[in-house]
């Protein structure tokens, strides 16, 4: 972080990176904090329109809908694929797997089921 400074966009990037490594690893603490910071970080840098930070948006929902924090996992889905569909298009691949989180989680909120898989996105 001394080369670039704490709010450049590559350290964003590594954040990032980092966020999915810890909730690989199963430390969503650290993953969930990795994540916040980055996404303060891109959404100062690109802007709340971009489609990486929609990207993160649906990554971070990941691991909290993983935590069972289903209400704010269900927010960040929406955001995100608002996001993706304005900008890449709602038949593009990423937009799709992005609102078919979002369906996944209103689904699973109303029958209360145990939660589905959803698609990270790198």
């Amino acid at each position: 972080m001394k080369r670039f400074g704490a709010h450049h966009y590559e350290v964003a990037v590594t954040l990032h990176s980092l966020a999915a490594v810890y909730q690989a690893r199963g430390e969503p603490a650290n993953a969930e904090h990795a994540y916040r910071t980055a996404l303060e970080v891109k959404t100062a840098t690109l802007g709340t329109e971009h489609h990486e930070v929609a990207i993160l948006k649906n990554n971070m929902a990941s691991l909290l809908q993983q935590q069972r924090r289903l209400q704010e996992a269900g927010e960040l889905y929406n955001q995100a694929s608002a996001t993706l569909e304005a900008v890449l298009g709602p038949n593009h691949p990423i937009a799709r797997a992005c609102r078919r989180n979002a369906e996944k989680i209103e689904t699973n909120s109303e029958t209360d089921s145990e939660t589905s898989r959803t698609t990270r996105m790198d």
